[in-house]
Order: structure tokens, then C-alpha cells, then sequence
């Protein structure tokens, strides 16, 4: 069994100007993004990055949610079959 994720929602916060973070309602840090050129080459990327991370937990229960409702209408569609793979991707399986 895979280890749990923690618990959302995430929120990106600048933690100064060579990184941001992505937090929990703690404040616990939950990812760290850099903001140096070195490690992020593509100019805007770290903000977006920081953003997709930050909605990681409400898109994983959204995507169960969708799945779970139309399980037994769209079992063999491809769409279907793509996100049950993402929400096994997402949950280490």
C-alpha cells in the first residue's frame, strides 16, 4: 500500500525571491519550487509548476468523484480509462 499524500488544499507562498513553496493549511511545507535560472531554464515555468502542485489534492478528489459517478455509463471509454490511470499514477500504484 502507498503512502498517503498531504492532506490539501495547497497553496503556493513566495518564500523569497530564489523560491517559492507549496504549503498545506499548516503552513508545512509540501514542495519547494526554485526560481533560480539554473534550475528552472524556461522563463514563467516555476509559477505555473508551483500552481499545478498547488491543485494536485483537489484535482486527484475531483477526478475520483468524476470517475466514481460515471463508472458504470463510461467504463471502457477512453477518457475513462485515462484518468483511473492518472489516479493510480497519482496514488503510487
Amino acid at each position: 500500500m502507498s503512502k498517503q499524500h498531504t492532506p490539501g488544499p495547497w497553496r503556493t507562498r513566495v518564500r523569497n525571491a530564489k523560491a517559492l513553496d507549496v504549503t498545506d493549511d499548516a503552513g508545512n511545507r509540501v514542495a519547494a519550487i526554485s526560481l533560480e535560472p539554473r534550475f528552472t531554464p524556461v522563463h514563467g515555468t516555476a509559477e505555473a509548476n508551483a500552481r499545478l502542485i498547488a491543485a494536485a489534492p483537489e484535482m486527484l478528489a475531483a477526478l475520483k468523484r468524476v470517475t466514481e459517478q460515471l463508472a458504470h455509463e463510461h467504463y471502457n471509454d477512453e477518457a475513462w480509462v485515462q484518468a483511473r490511470a492518472a489516479i493510480a499514477k497519482a496514488e503510487g500504484r
